[in-house]
């Protein structure tokens, strides 16, 4: 997996503050990318600064979701900051079934 790091963690801390410390938020994210990016957190070994794409180059998955995101650049309203329920029944089902996945992959 090819990892992106955010800045790193104080010595024996936790990595600083972010919007994506709120897990609801987080998970949600992940799962708005179909499993294209995988958190550190969820590795055998937890490392909560690491996200990175967990699926293979051409991977259909990838393919998908960045024709998603580029094209909500384009659409008024719909790109970074845009509201929605994190909260939402299937919004939490859907980023509750991936963390599940994959935590077990891990």
């Amino acid at each position: 997996m090819s990892r992106l790091r955010r800045p790193p963690a104080p010595a024996g801390g936790r990595p600083p503050a972010s919007a994506l410390d709120e897990p609801a938020v987080r998970r949600d994210i992940l799962a708005e990318l179909d499993g294209v990016v995988r958190w550190g957190g969820d590795d055998r070994t937890p490392d909560e600064s690491l996200c990175g794409v967990d699926v293979r180059p051409g991977d259909e998955r990838l393919v998908r979701v960045a024709a998603r995101v580029r094209g909500r650049q384009l659409e008024p309203g719909a790109g970074a900051g845009s509201p929605v329920n994190v909260l939402s029944g299937g919004r939490r089902k859907a980023a509750r079934a991936l963390e599940r996945r994959q935590r077990t992959a891990a």
